[in-house]
């Protein structure tokens, strides 16, 4: 690891034990704060994964947690694998860089609206899905110009991400296992010669389409597995949530029990 910083083989480390293709993290690191040296942005992000602080509570992390690698990228992990889950059932397997790149970049509203109207003007594309005022500053402050298409822009990041993690590739470190991360899924486009974007917005049109529910009710019985494990998550985050709900009622109480006992005595 003689070529990697501080930071980006703490982050390696990081993404093995999470079983993470560091390849990919490294790629996203590189591009979000030059791996951990520009931790402050002009727009106001802030951190290794330049996180924008309307977003922080979305993220589930505080504005000093962006700062320390391991829980942004716990955070950042979470976050994507939880808004990614739709795109990556679609395609069948994990996300490159550069599409995870184009989500956190985005948000996953924005990137799928940019993957599903390919060929439309750039802002138009991301209109739909936000006001056009916004539409214009989230094209002009990443490199874009507004003249582009939405598959000019999306490709422009998308290659420079993947480039990034092929390189990281091509130096060992990526996971050696990423090629069994792939899933068999129903009606996937095989075509070997098709570019990673026209697979991604081929899939994304296929289950917009999908409007009998056929598409997805086979890729659910086709993988009961991973059916059982997204309930058991969803299980036990229900249970985190009463918890949650519970000790903050309990604590509700208590203070209101409190200010009662207060105003009594001050009335005796």
């Amino acid at each position: 690891m003689v070529n990697l910083n501080a930071n980006q083989k703490k982050l390696y480390n990081l993404s093995l034990k999470y079983n993470e293709d560091p390849a990919k993290w490294l790629a996203i690191y590189e591009i979000e704060s030059t791996s951990g040296t520009k931790m402050k942005a002009s727009s106001g992000a802030t951190g290794h994964f330049q996180i924008m602080p309307q977003f922080y509570k979305d993220y589930g992390v505080t504005r000093d947690e962006t700062m320390d690698l391991e829980k942004s990228f716990l955070a950042v992990r979470q976050h994507h694998a939880r808004n990614s889950a739709q795109l990556r059932a679609k395609l069948g397997r994990e996300l490159t860089a550069g599409e995870y790149y184009l989500g956190h970049q985005q948000g996953w509203t924005g990137a799928t609206a940019l993957l599903s109207h390919p060929k439309d003007n750039v802002v138009d594309a991301l209109a739909t899905v936000m006001s056009r005022k916004k539409a214009e500053n989230s094209v002009k402050q990443n490199g874009g110009k507004t003249s582009m298409t939405a598959e000019q822009f999306a490709n422009m990041w998308i290659k420079r991400a993947d480039g990034l993690q092929e390189k990281y590739n091509n130096q060992g470190y990526g996971r050696k296992d990423h090629q069994d991360d792939k899933l068999n899924l129903p009606e996937k486009d095989t075509n070997t010669s098709q570019s990673k974007y026209e697979e991604t917005r081929s899939m994304l049109q296929n289950f917009l389409n999908d409007t009998d529910g056929s598409y997805a009710k086979k890729l659910l019985a086709n993988h009961p597995e991973e059916v059982a494990s997204f309930n058991e998550k969803i299980q036990e985050s229900i249970e985190q949530t009463r918890l949650q709900e519970l000790t903050e009622r309990e604590s509700r109480n208590t203070l209101q029990q409190e200010e009662q006992q207060r105003s009594f005595s001050r009335s005796v």
